[in-house]
């Protein structure tokens, strides 16, 4: 091969590689785990099995059912108790009346009428095939429920012309409505909805677009024929609509047709017409939902509290799943293949893989709760980005550990990734392949320690393990880069289980720790720089011995500075293989960053500890105390101390505490106050000074005011005792008697009226008690039982006296 055969193929090679790399998309590090997955379908168990379904539960118990389902996948209407649940339903369409007119004027209230109404509608279809009882069937409607129904589909609230269609669409399963009453609902929904679009059109400012008009048009087209129009149903309908109702139709329509211009044409329109115009609006959803680097931020669909709104955003993706799939179903022709290829491209452009990306993290945000609304939007959210014919596949590359440690062995430590969807269901290993691209440290991330490889997949777990500890990293926290490719199916064979789909990439940070160790400590002790700066002692210590001060003592004077040096490196386990020993060798002279540093002194007398931060300098930590300036610290103290350094670090497997050396410091001739301060704290031995009693602190209080004289009080008192002997006078005035007092031959009436006039001389005792000393609790509480007596006796009483 000459050298311009060569030249070519190298640059044909790295243009392969350059498109290779440039044509990657990015992926998910995260799912929902299989016990995340189990929390929220105990969420919903919750509701589902509760026996108490008013209607106000009926929205909770629909998204249970239907959250349940899709994580289970098992069928949950046939389990519930859908006999009990039937009737309840049935008693609320046959005897629903609003509690009042002013219900009807309530938007709030429509709103939830309309909800409950929705979700009861669906339950009871649903639980009508599972039971065989008769007596079930919903034998008539409310009118009220009619006449709401009616208000709201001819109303201009796209929420409510959604929520009265389809509980109009699904009781009409129930062959409840009459023919007329079915076409009188058929049209006034496809009118609202094509109304809606000429408002839309129009800018009307009483009309906002939201996501209520995408799920009325995912309803209208469920439900009518694709070939059909508004105007159609009206020329077909025009023999069963008698001559007044078609007066007042037709002019209804002459005033819309002035009102609004464009409102004649949607009228015309075909349902597949129709839904061409709503698709034309998704573009605008998009941008609404997602900014341009993929953060959810909804400025248009966002909570009170300013944040992306939750449902809305999973109301939106599920009513667009639901919108391209209906799309492709009316465009099934093979002429029209080619087109369907453009529209995909176009959703690939309306959601690009930042948007679905950003939407998947803010879904997953919201997974750890415990509200079934919530966990229903994030369920049925994802479940709508993972559908691969509407969007692109999202891949998503977990690890089973977060951290990896170097001292085990390697066969039993590697990372083992899950290539998987959302929902963390594996994907076929038959047509993919995985590689790991790099594997580098956070802190350099150019230098990489492995090249482009490719991952095997392990059969029996059925995920793909990277034995990373075989490239021999140090501790630290590393960037994992994964790359998952598309491998076409073999040929000859049909099997085609996954899409095909672009490079995915997705960084994973991986943490590695290990055993470390402590190398070239140095103990120096040497003379201020004011005198010099000289060394005058210097000892080395190896870890993790200890330097016997019995045969070699280190006095430090007070005039002293002290100053401890020393490294940390990898340590190395004891049992290792020959790669991880020469990977401990390259490293050995990288100094490792430790979280915490420090020096323990401990004075051997008193048990009093002081601790002096080590600080890294260039590539070795370094403590130095002034001993002269840390004498008030130190108590004075002359004496034997201990000295202990502790290293730690989130890396490290275990944190360093290491006795390496006792030192004797001489304080020498102490000042009085210095005296005092060395005698406090060998008579408070373990207490440090700071920690002593200290003197008391009295507070002066403001004085007590000065009270009125006696006399004054006195005076006080008896006008308040005035009213009760003007009470007395007053009795004795009228003729106070016992003539109406029953007779002893009724003992009945007696006991009655002497447990009425106990009870009354109760509650003026109980008033002087509060006064004296009761609380205002415990005064209520006896004055209630108080007061049940004097009641029931009172009542018995004056019947005596009538009578």
């Amino acid at each position: 091969m000459n050298s311009k055969n060569i030249l070519f193929l190298s640059i044909f090679l790295f243009f392969i590689l350059s498109t290779n790399i440039n044509c990657s998309t990015q992926g998910l590090n995260k799912i929902i785990t299989s016990d995340e997955q189990k929390k929220l379908i105990e969420t919903f168990e919750k509701t589902l099995s509760s026996k108490d379904f008013k209607k106000e539960n009926f929205q909770s118990l629909l998204q249970s059912s239907v959250g349940y389902q899709l994580l289970s996948g098992s069928y949950i209407w046939s389990k519930i108790q859908k006999e009990d649940l039937c009737q309840e339903i049935k008693t609320f369409f046959e005897d629903f009346s609003p509690n009042s007119e002013e219900q009807y004027e309530s938007q709030k209230a429509i709103w939830t009428t309309l909800n409950s109404l929705q979700s009861g509608s669906i339950i009871y279809n649903e639980l009508q095939c599972h039971t065989k009882k008769k007596n079930n069937k919903i034998n008539k409607l409310s009118p009220a429920i009619k006449e709401l129904l009616l208000k709201s589909i001819n109303g201009k609230s796209s929420r409510n012309i959604y929520l009265g269609g389809q509980t109009f669409f699904e009781l009409e399963k129930t062959k409840i409505f009459n023919e007329k009453e079915t076409d009188e609902f058929r049209k006034a929904t496809l009118k609202s909805f094509a109304k809606m679009l000429a408002l839309l059109e129009e800018d009307d400012p009483e009309v906002e677009f939201s996501q209520y008009i995408l799920e009325l048009a995912v309803l209208v087209v469920e439900n009518y024929d694709s070939e059909t129009s508004y105007q159609a149903l009206a020329d077909d309908d025009n023999d069963i609509i008698d001559e007044s109702d078609k007066t007042e139709s037709e002019s209804e329509s002459e005033d819309d047709e002035e009102e609004y211009e464009s409102l004649e044409g949607y009228l015309e329109m075909t349902i597949e017409e129709l839904l061409e115009n709503v698709l034309e609006l998704i573009p605008d959803v998009a941008n609404l939902l997602v900014e341009n680097d993929g953060q959810v931020t909804q400025s248009f669909f966002n909570d009170e509290s300013g944040k992306p709104d939750l449902e809305i955003t999973s109301r939106v993706l599920r009513t667009f799943v639901k919108l391209k799939k209906l799309s492709i179903k009316l465009n099934k022709d093979e002429e029209e293949e080619e087109e369907e290829e453009d529209e995909d491209e176009d959703d690939e452009e309306i959601f690009t893989e930042e948007d679905l990306i950003g939407l998947a993290e803010f879904l997953f945000s919201r997974k750890s709760t415990q509200d079934i609304s919530a966990a229903y939007n994030v369920i049925t959210g994802l479940k709508s980005l993972d559908e691969d014919r509407v969007f692109k596949k999202l891949i998503c590359i977990t690890a089973d550990k977060e951290e990896l440690s170097i001292k085990q062995k390697s066969k039993k430590n590697a990372m083992n990734l899950l290539v998987s969807d959302l929902f963390g269901k594996a994907l076929p290993a038959d047509n993919i392949e995985v590689f790991l691209s790099r594997f580098s440290p956070v802190s350099k991330p150019e230098q990489s320690l492995t090249s482009h490889f490719l991952i095997n997949q392990d059969r029996k777990s059925g995920q793909y393990a990277a034995d990373l500890l075989a490239y021999r990293p140090s501790i630290g926290f590393y960037n994992l880069e994964v790359r998952v490719s598309y491998k076409p199916p073999k040929a000859g064979t049909a099997n085609k289980k996954l899409r095909p789909f672009k490079p995915v990439d997705v960084t994973i940070l991986t943490k590695i720790v290990g055993p470390v160790k402590v190398s070239d400590l140095e103990i120096v002790v040497k003379q201020p720089k004011s005198q010099g700066g000289s060394v005058l002692t210097r000892n080395k210590i190896k870890y993790p011995e200890t330097l016997n001060s019995a045969k070699k003592d280190i006095v430090v004077n007070r005039d002293n500075v002290l100053s401890i040096s020393f490294r940390v490196i990898a340590g190395q386990p004891s049992k290792s293989s020959k790669k991880q020993k020469a990977g401990f060798q390259q490293s050995i002279n990288n100094l490792i960053e430790t979280h915490q540093a420090m020096i323990k002194i401990t004075d051997l007398e008193t048990g009093i500890e002081r601790y002096f931060l080590a600080m890294q300098k260039t590539k070795k930590y370094q403590c130095t105390i002034d001993i002269n300036s840390n004498d008030g610290n130190m108590d004075f103290s002359s004496g034997k101390y201990n000295l202990e350094l502790i290293i730690g670090n989130f890396f490290f497997e275990k944190s360093i505490q290491w006795n390496f050396a006792q030192i004797k410091i001489n304080f020498g001739d102490l000042s009085e106050g210095e005296q005092k301060i060395l005698d406090l704290s060998i008579e408070n031995q373990k207490i440090h000074p700071d920690f002593l009693i200290k003197d008391e602190i009295k507070h002066i209080f403001n004085p007590d005011p000065k009270r009125p004289p006696k006399v004054v009080s006195n005076a006080f008192t008896g006008i308040m005792l005035i009213p009760f002997l003007l009470l007395i006078i007053l009795l004795y005035i009228v003729g106070f008697n016992l003539k109406s007092f029953p007779s002893l031959k009724n003992p009945i009436a007696v006991i009655t009226n002497l447990t009425f006039i106990a009870s009354l001389a109760f509650i003026v005792l109980l008033f002087l008690a509060y006064f004296f000393k009761l609380t205002m609790f415990k005064t209520l509480f006896y004055l209630l039982i108080i007061s049940i007596i004097s009641s029931v006796s009172g009542y018995f009483t004056l019947r005596n006296l009538d009578k």
